[in-house]
Formats: C-alpha cells, structure tokens, sequence
C-alpha cells in the first residue's frame, strides 16, 4: 500500500502522537493552500524582512485610510476607545454589587424586627400560662390540660356571674340611701340573683375563694364563702382602682339639702351611744381595731362633732354584740324544684346573696375616708 494512502493507527510505532483527520473538501484545501501562500509573501500586519520598517508600525496598502484619523462625525472617544472603560464598568458593577447587598441587609433588618416583636409577647405568654396552672388544681384533669392547650377558659361561666354580680353592686351603689328604712335593713347592702352551683363553684376557684360544704336544710343545699373585709369582696369581684374610693365613701344630697353619707364600714353602738367603726379584727380573737370618738357630742356653733375621731384597739368585749366574722360572705340556696330534676349538682339552679356592711352618716362623713380607702 502506498505511504500517502495510509492511515495512523494508534497500535504504529511511528506515529506517537495521533493527528486529527484532514478532510478533503475543497473549503479546507483552499484555506491550507492560502495559509502556505502566505507564508510566501509579506503580510500588511507585519513588516517583511529587511524592509526596514520599524516594528510595532502597521504597513498599509497605499489607497487604505490612516487609522489613527478621526471619522467624520463620530466623536473621538468613539473612534479611540479609551483605557478607562474597562474600570468604569468594573466600577459599575462594584456598585450595583453593593446595592443588592444593601438590600439584603436591609431584609435582614426588616426580619429580625419582626422576630424580636414576635419574641417580646412570649414572657406574658408564659406569665398567663404559669398563672393558668396556679389556678388550676393540684390534681391532674384531662379536661384541664385540654381547656388550656386549646385556649379554652375554663372559668367562662364564672367570669360571667363576677361580671353580673360587680355590675348590680355597683348599681346598687349608685342609689341614694332612703331616708326611712322601707323594710330594709341599713347596716348591710344586699345583692341577689339566680345562678347555678357550677357557675359559683367556677367564681370560687377563679378567686381562690373557700367555699364551705353544702348542708341540707328541708331538702334545700347551701353553702357560703367568708371573706375578710370589704376591700375584699371588691378584689374578689374585680372592681377598677379608680373605682374603689366612690364605692367605699360616696356622699350624697337629698331633696332638702341634707347630706348623707355611706361608708362600706361595720359599726356598733355601745350602750353610752358611742359609734365603734370596725376597721379589723385581730387573729387572736381578743382585740379589735376601732375609730371612735370620745363623745358624739356635736357643736352647734360649728355644725360638727366637738371631738375628732381616732383609731384605736379595744377589747372584743368592749364592742357589744360583736359578731365573730365580718357581715361579707357570699350564700348560695339551692331550688328545690331544681334540685329534683337536675341529674348533675353543677346544673342545680339557687339564689345566691352577696351581703356588705354599710354605715349611714347623717352629713358630711368625708373624714373617715382616711380609715377606708
């Protein structure tokens, strides 16, 4: 076989490095043809050698136009292409770099507001949650856990019959003490309504109230909650601060210009006539904490009393008729009919009574206001 004719093969000894494949249309063997010829002759890009032009200098035909001459209306930095472009635009794209960076820190910012938002209300979640379990008791109620993990309130009913009872005190209140009795007694205010056992037992455990076993009296249940002071009925009953003062001193003007006064304040007459106005009852049983005057003399001349009233601790004896327990308790009597036809003692509907001390001051009682508020 001819030596033109034959082909590499990667197994031949002589051909170490494997060439490409020439291929044989006339395209190809023209632009090999003119690559040789060019060797051949001097290049206009070059100088030829022993020409004598100097090098780095372009060899232009003599009808080929001048590079370096400006284009007719075309600007000069369009016709020479200046070096600083290249850092313009890298420039450029430092800058638009940088916006979007600025950006995306900005994002950051945006989220990381919206996170500590987020994390400021998660301590009175906890404060809730923990109060949540305070109340609730020391035994364990699925139906507790359930209550507070779906949110559910627990106390939804005793909530209401709170709501109910503070809004008819404070109606009660309200009202000018009549000037006769009209079957009323003075020294107490009273409040009533119906309700079930469910509901005060639900009002009990939410103010963490102690309530006393129900007895049964001519087939009636009852049973009752002592509290300590009336300051305290209005905690349990949630009365507003800016509320308390008007409710334990409030005067009032009657149609022919007398003023009277109610103070929710417990008081006893001794036989002499002196006014005992019970502030506290000491935990020995044995003493009491009163204001009281010397006399209930009054001076004309002045329209007041000739002495001032102080505080003061006496002997339980020396009050007389002195209950052992102050007149603020709640009372629940349950119905009878009620009582027969409900199957579940939480439904049994009752009356329940919330009672208050009350003292009536004929005129101006404004200075014991320092002793009740």
């Amino acid at each position: 076989m001819d030596s033109g004719q034959s082909t590499a093969s990667p197994s031949s000894s002589l051909n170490h490095h494997p060439r490409p494949l020439l291929s044989t249309s006339p395209d190809v063997h023209a632009a090999s043809q003119l690559s040789s010829q060019a060797r051949d002759f001097p290049s206009i890009l070059a100088p030829a050698a022993g020409s004598g032009a100097t090098q780095g200098r372009l060899r232009l035909p003599p009808d080929a136009a001048d590079p370096s001459a400006p284009i007719d209306d075309a600007p000069l930095a369009a016709a020479v292409p200046d070096a600083t472009d290249g850092r313009a635009v890298a420039a450029a794209n430092t800058i638009e770099s940088l916006a979007v960076e600025v950006q995306g820190m900005r994002q950051q910012f945006t989220d990381l507001h919206r996170l500590a938002v987020l994390l400021s209300g998660v301590p009175s979640t906890l404060l809730a949650f923990a109060q949540q379990l305070r109340e609730s008791d020391t035994t364990f109620s699925p139906r507790r856990w359930l209550y507070t993990i779906a949110g559910v309130d627990e106390f939804a009913t005793g909530r209401a019959l709170q709501s109910t009872l503070r809004g008819k005190l404070l109606d009660r209140l309200q009202a000018r003490p009549a000037a006769v009795a009209r079957g009323r007694d003075p020294s107490i205010v009273k409040v009533e309504l119906d309700c079930t056992y469910g509901a005060l037992l639900q009002l009990v455990r939410l103010r963490r109230l102690q309530l006393s076993e129900c007895t049964l009296r001519q087939c009636r249940a009852s049973c009752g909650a002592q509290l300590e002071s009336p300051r305290a009925v209005l905690d349990a009953l949630e009365i507003p601060v800016h509320m308390i003062p008007t409710v334990m001193l409030r005067c009032f003007s009657r149609q022919n210009g007398d003023m009277v006064t109610r103070l929710l304040l417990e008081n006893h007459v001794t036989p002499n006539g002196a006014m005992h106005y019970i502030l506290g009852r000491c935990e020995d049983g044995r003493t009491v904490s009163v204001a009281v005057r010397e006399s209930e003399d009054i001076d004309v001349s002045l329209g007041r009393h000739r002495h001032p009233i102080q505080q003061k601790m006496v002997a339980v004896d020396d009050v007389v008729h002195l209950p052992a327990r102050p007149p603020c308790h709640l009372s629940w009597h349950g119905n009878m009919t009620s009582s027969r036809l409900e199957a579940e003692a939480n439904m049994v509907w009752g009356r329940l009574c919330l009672v208050l001390p009350s003292t009536i001051v004929n005129g101006d009682g404004r200075g014991l206001a320092i002793f009740v508020l």
